[in-house]
């Protein structure tokens, strides 16, 4: 009796930590931080190992550019991803080079 009543707890704790989890979706607006580079646009494509994204706006160290190009970015790259607006940008990227 006292396995089961561990088993269903366990089960409930995993079904809640699963249903709160957010996964990006093809036309979100989104802030990727990478080791290198911050990106800004709009998801284009998912797979299982890449991100594709409308990238808008970068920022490389203290380098900040507009840009209108795609970009495919590794899964295992991807150390921060944010949902943003296009308006949000600019916090978005001071929060993440607030020192």
């Amino acid at each position: 009796m006292t396995r089961k009543l561990i088993m269903v707890i366990i089960l409930l704790f995993a079904i809640v930590a699963i249903s709160d989890a957010r996964l990006p979706q093809i036309g979100d607006h989104v802030a990727i931080m990478t080791s290198s580079v911050i990106l800004f646009g709009n998801i284009t494509d998912i797979t299982d190992t890449m991100i594709g994204l409308d990238c808008s706006h970068q920022k490389i160290g203290d380098e900040e550019r507009n840009v209108d190009r795609d970009v495919a970015v590794g899964i295992g790259q991807i150390a921060l991803l944010f949902w943003t607006t296009a308006s949000e940008e600019e916090a978005v990227t001071d929060f993440f080079t607030d020192d």
